[in-house]
């Protein structure tokens, strides 16, 4: 196996670890990802595994994950999911080559903040990261349509549940608006929003945007 490891970061550079399978892959990543002087290579791994028993021994912070997932189903999802247990603040960006609905929503109601394809050249992977430094978050256009698809499907669990304005709000909510944008899609005032998700909630039988997230997921009709 062969063991990338380089020189320590300085404060200013992005610290980043490669979690990626296929070699070649991985050494263009590395050189590329290191010769940028915004960012440095803390550690590039095969597999989740494999990143945790090289992490043990760096001990370094580590600031992004450019995790590859080639394995469908959990798997890809325990790595994600142990990645932010172990690593709490750390950001991770997919890099995959499933592109399905369920795969992406369940990759990213996992954890991931990015998610991009394998077909992406080095330039857009350095954009991302960048994005993803500054708190920001990066989809591919492609991944970004499936996600915008994927909520704007209808879904017969909760229109059975909620009135037609209800339905409305909760579709926001999914989508990610804040109240006020809520509140100017609709012409409501804040305070009538807030009310609409309390009864959307309250109907549901939820507390959150997750829980709600969670319910559209398992209803889902694909």
């Amino acid at each position: 196996m062969t063991n990338h490891l380089v020189s320590l970061p300085t404060l200013s550079m992005i610290r980043v670890a490669i979690i990626e399978n296929d070699e070649l892959i991985k050494r263009i990543l590395v050189s590329s990802l290191d010769n940028d002087p915004r960012m440095s290579m803390v550690l590039a791994a095969d597999d989740v595994d494999d990143f945790f028993l090289k992490a043990v021994n760096e001990k370094q912070p580590i600031d992004i994950a450019l995790l590859d997932v080639k394995q469908q189903g959990m798997k890809g999802l325990i790595g994600v999911y142990r990645l932010k247990e172990a690593y709490p603040s750390i950001s991770i960006i997919v890099n995959s080559f499933l592109d399905s609905k369920e795969s992406i929503f369940n990759l990213l109601g996992a954890g991931a903040v990015g998610y991009i394809t394998k077909e992406m050249n080095v330039e857009v992977i350095k954009n991302c990261i960048m994005s993803v430094s500054s708190g920001g978050s990066y989809m591919a256009p492609s991944i970004a349509r499936k996600v915008i698809e994927y909520f704007q499907l209808p879904n017969k669990y909760l229109s059975e549940k909620l009135s037609q304005r209800e339905m409305q709000i909760a579709t926001a909510i999914l989508q990610g608006l804040s109240y006020k944008l809520i509140a100017d899609r609709f012409g409501l005032s804040i305070n009538t929003v807030r009310e609409h998700i309390k009864r959307v909630y309250k109907k549901l039988g939820i507390n959150s945007k997750a829980e709600l997230m969670n319910i559209y997921h398992k209803n889902y009709q694909y």
